[in-house]
């Protein structure tokens, strides 16, 4: 190889060198940006209140036509690490909840095999739930918060076939 070769040879490598050492540089500097904020949080709901399934089990056809207490199924909803009133500055004074999904007037719909049935919805004491209507969480502003509900099964005034059934209902709750 000739001198000057060699010299262009070793000026190119020594060039590349350096492009790969300031190249290696850039890339192993970056920044990181933060920001965020702390929030009075009210409560939260408690995670076996999050995603519940609700089993109604082997319900006779003659039990959902009658009405019995067979075809009811109790559920619970449970806030926790509450904060309210003046260890805080929320100042909230209520708590609302709402259920939603497939209905039509007063109950939720259900999918699936069996027919002349819907799925009413109601308080532990009895009163009625409306889908999509908002109600006052029942709490006495503790700590830990939980509100019982019901569902039950009850005909739509066509004839009841057995089968399967299934339906999702979500509930949202809402500060005040």
């Amino acid at each position: 190889m000739k001198k000057s070769q060699i010299i262009v040879f070793n000026l190119l490598l020594t060039s590349s060198m350096f492009s790969l050492v300031s190249a290696q540089d850039n890339i192993q500097r970056g920044l990181v940006n933060m920001r965020g904020e702390i929030l009075e949080s009210a409560c939260t709901i408690d995670i076996n209140s999050v995603d519940q399934t609700i089993d109604m089990g082997n319900i006779p056809v003659s039990s959902v036509r009658d009405n019995n207490e067979n075809n009811i199924k109790e559920f619970e909803l449970k806030l926790i690490d509450c904060r309210w009133g003046e260890e805080t500055r929320n100042n909230l004074t209520s708590v609302d909840i709402s259920f939603s999904g497939q209905s039509e007037a007063d109950y939720f719909l259900l999918e699936g095999d069996a027919r002349g049935i819907k799925l009413g919805l109601e308080s532990i004491s009895g009163e009625k739930i409306i889908p999509s209507e908002t109600i006052v969480f029942e709490h006495d502003f503790t700590r830990e918060i939980a509100s019982r509900y019901r569902f039950r099964l009850v005909p739509d005034g066509n004839p009841v076939e057995s089968g399967s059934f299934n339906t999702i209902v979500h509930f949202n709750i809402s500060y005040k």
